[in-house]
């Protein structure tokens, strides 16, 4: 499935899942009242969502989210560590993202994935440990691979100190200061840096990237913060 059809698709599966918790007749959208001097904004109901991109069809979703589970509903409500389903892992491993990766679904962890159906898997930085791009792109093919449905593939690529591929020196792709940096040097920057690192990550299969940071660095004794944040404060402009 193409990358854009993927993120419809996501899109469309999640908007569809949000209305299932809901009551057995759903409230009437919302009417959005102008403000004074404004163009008149009115959201009228509609029997089926639209889908983003008009590349899925909403009867696709109607007839996936049928077929599904309880279980497979809920679990895409969750991102986890492909090492959550290493059953060789204890839990403290698990969560020990500094020292222990998988580089592939054994068998064994694609049973896992079939009974425990995540919506998506995220990697850290020892997932990044040995990988190259060609390795990179069959690592995250094989995770797709073996989904009954399509995986959200996530990484923290903020630019600048918290950079999953471009931290790696097996990675020729751009490399940044950080969001900090680039917002100093304007709104155009900032967009160049974010479009490189789509484009990038795209490239070796990830489609979900969580950043940009929306933190402001405003406490000087934090360290954790820092200069992914765009500044110490929400103005433009502040260092």
């Amino acid at each position: 499935m193409a990358l854009k059809k993927l993120s419809a698709f996501i899109t469309a599966l999640s908007l569809m899942l949000l209305m299932g918790c809901g009551a057995a007749d759903p409230a009437p959208a919302p009417t959005v009242e102008p403000n004074p001097g404004s163009a008149e904004i009115i959201i009228e109901p509609s029997d089926t969502p639209e889908v983003s991109g008009g590349d899925t069809e909403p009867d696709t979703v109607h007839a996936l989210l049928a077929g599904m589970t309880l279980e497979q509903k809920v679990g895409q409500l969750f991102i986890i560590r492909p090492e959550s389903l290493d059953t060789d892992l204890t839990p403290e491993q698990v969560h020990d993202a500094s020292q222990y990766s998988v580089s592939a679904l054994s068998g064994d962890m694609a049973a896992q994935l079939a009974l425990r159906p995540a919506g998506g898997f995220v990697l850290f930085g020892e997932d990044f440990e040995g990988q190259t791009p060609s390795s990179l792109r069959q690592t995250l093919s094989g995770y797709q691979a073996a989904a009954s449905i399509p995986l959200l593939l996530a990484v923290d690529e903020e630019g600048g100190a918290v950079s999953r591929v471009a931290g790696s020196a097996a990675f020729d792709v751009p490399r940044y200061d950080g969001a900090q940096a680039e917002a100093a040097a304007g709104e155009d920057a900032v967009r160049n840096m974010y479009a490189s690192i789509g484009e990038y990550l795209r490239e070796y299969g990830f489609n979900l990237d969580f950043a940009p940071v929306a933190d402001t660095n405003s406490n000087p004794d934090n360290v954790i913060i820092g200069s992914p944040a765009f500044g110490s404060g929400p103005e433009a402009g502040n260092p």
